[in-house]
């Protein structure tokens, strides 16, 4: 499926916006989660004098958990920077896009979408324009 013309001049991205700015406060809230998990309740678990069984079944939980908490930060970092990406190319394709299409409706030309992610520029008949044989003669 490709996006055609009208989807680019009409979606409104400021609810991609807004999930650009949930996943980096999740990135910033994991990345401190990482950090206490690792210096302080890992630190903490591997200075421990424990001993018995239940010691190594905690010492593994924890290291684990520590490594897990680590693991959802570099995943929930990577879909930040998708979806970051997305946005910020999104919106600046959008804005060339509205751009170009006001300065071509300017100029007298027609911006028509043709539905397949193409689109047809044409010329917009000049008001009064002469009539020569039944023909327009717009430049």
């Amino acid at each position: 499926m490709s996006i055609t013309y009208n989807d680019l001049m009409q979606v409104d991205l400021g609810k991609l916006g807004t999930a650009v700015s949930d996943w980096k406060r999740a990135v910033t809230n994991l990345k401190q989660l990482e950090t206490d998990a690792r210096d302080g309740l890992k630190k903490k678990s591997d200075r421990a004098r424990w001993e018995g069984v239940n010691a190594g079944v905690t010492r593994g939980f924890v290291d684990k958990t520590a490594k897990e908490l680590a693991d959802l930060h570099t995943e929930a970092n990577s879909i930040f920077q998708v979806l970051d990406d997305a946005h910020r190319e999104l919106e600046a394709l959008q804005k060339s896009v509205r751009t170009l299409t006001d300065e071509a409706k300017g100029k007298g030309y027609t911006v028509e979408d043709n539905g397949n992610g193409t689109v047809s520029v044409g010329v917009r008949p000049q008001s009064g324009a002469d009539a020569k044989g039944g023909k327009d003669d717009t430049k």
